[in-house]
């Protein structure tokens, strides 16, 4: 099973936009999944996403099959 890979959002430079293209639809044909380094998103903000995804899946199945 390969690697997964991981791209650097952190790098700006002129070729920035298309070597992270050429990365991510290179890990999405050859892997399916990416993890994202240097992205700039604050951690408080990922917990709160998470926190909001597992509060939605303790949801009962009919409530969830709503936003189906």
């Amino acid at each position: 099973m390969p690697d997964l890979p991981v791209i650097d959002f952190g790098r700006p430079d002129a070729e920035f936009d298309a070597r992270t293209a050429t990365a991510v639809g290179e890990a999405l044909r050859d892997v399916g999944f990416f993890a994202v380094e240097n992205h700039g998103v604050p951690f408080d903000l990922i917990d709160e996403a998470y926190s909001a995804a597992a509060e939605f899946f303790r949801l009962p199945d009919v409530v969830k099959l709503r936003y189906s």
